[in-house]
């Protein structure tokens, strides 16, 4: 059963009284992972500058907790945390995946300009660039490609090097207009039902801005891809929108050549406001969740009727079964496939119009 306490002038009281109902909960705090007091208000937030005043109102709530789910890893964002996450780079040409694979426009970068903590939320904003802040992308762009090309083993004086390091200028580093921010736990954190904890639940709390051509995500990839190359391994899509986001959809991919994937849609405006989007996973099914409520699930059922994985020697489970670990991303891409290719132009004039934002409140997994 869900607990909700509602706190106004007994805030400290209720919080107290909460901590001694869900004591698991209230441990967790004790190494940066508590679960706060959060805003009930529905009203509309633009910018990231406006979240600030949205606190301090005394209509507030304690987010409802399951008191039969473990929590197991969370980030409240009240300050960047590089021992959760890290920064991708680039636009997929330094990885042979130009456009990353969808003809997307941005850059992701590292720069505050796109991804910045604000009162205790991760902002990811895309961006169109111009005059010097585009040539100092640009820059980067090159000095990283020419860091690359001397990692990637060639050696200082041959031919080689010269050649790779032409091509950052020649296709590697191809004229960037629009740069934003991707972010994910590779490396740090990933999970997995396993035998403890059958079912695992992966949600997050995210206010999102229409655009043209936007396209955020909260999804995960496989840690490990030990069943081949995409998606052989898998991928889970807990949220995708785009545009004018009127509509969430939840996804997996799976199979081997060729992309098999099921998804599941739900037709509803997505600004303005927070929402909490969901998943919960075990080898039986994925079911997901937009504030709650469940609008989707894709059952399991063996005989290639759920999922499977060509690689997996025929595993009921694979990619998604025990021990297939995955690992979180959040981003904001900008044009592509799944928006429809908007035009530049058209991007870039809805950028104009205010601030291009995914404002993300926490991200919490939990156990059961």
């Amino acid at each position: 059963m869900a607990v909700l306490i509602t706190a106004n002038s007994a805030n400290t009281i209720c919080f107290a009284l909460t901590c001694a109902l869900f004591a698991a909960t209230c441990h967790a705090s004790s190494s940066g992972h508590d679960y706060k007091i959060r805003d009930s208000s529905p009203s509309l937030q633009h910018t990231a500058d406006a979240i600030s005043s949205e606190h301090t109102r005394s209509n507030r709530k304690l987010m409802a907790v399951k008191s039969d789910w473990t929590p197991l890893w969370a980030d409240e964002f009240d300050s960047w945390d590089g021992e959760r996450w890290q920064h991708h780079w680039g636009d997929g040409c330094q990885i042979g995946l130009c456009g990353w694979g969808n003809q997307e426009l941005e850059f992701y970068t590292n720069n505050p300009n796109n991804s910045r903590i604000v009162d205790g939320n991760l902002v990811i904003e895309a961006k169109e660039v111009a005059g010097t802040e585009q040539a100092a992308v640009q820059q980067e762009c090159w000095d990283e490609c020419g860091r690359r090309c001397v990692t990637e083993g060639y050696i200082d004086g041959t031919p080689e090097l010269h050649t790779c390091v032409l091509s950052c200028g020649n296709g590697r580093c191809p004229e960037i207009r629009f740069t934003s921010a991707r972010i994910s736990t590779v490396n740090k954190f990933s999970i997995s039902p396993s035998a403890k904890f059958s079912t695992i639940r992966v949600e997050a709390r995210i206010q999102l801005t229409p655009g043209t051509g936007l396209w955020p995500a909260f999804w995960m990839l496989p840690q490990d891809s030990k069943y081949g190359i995409w998606p052989s391994s898998g991928e889970i899509d807990i949220m995708e929108s785009h545009t004018a986001m009127l509509a969430v959809n939840g996804t997996i991919h799976y199979g081997g050549s060729g992309d098999q994937w099921r998804h599941t849609t739900v037709a509803r405006s997505l600004s303005p406001g927070f929402h909490v989007f969901r998943v919960d996973w075990s080898e039986k099914e994925m079911r997901w969740y937009l504030d709650h409520m469940l609008y989707g699930t894709v059952a399991n059922t063996g005989n290639n009727k759920g999922w499977y994985s060509a690689g997996s020697s025929g595993s009921p489970t694979a990619p998604f079964g025990a021990g297939d670990n995955f690992y979180l991303l959040l981003n904001m891409a900008v044009g592509g496939a799944y928006p429809g290719f908007p035009s530049s132009d058209s991007i870039a004039q809805s950028m104009a119009e205010g601030p291009k934002q995914m404002v993300v409140d926490y991200v919490r997994v939990f156990g059961r």
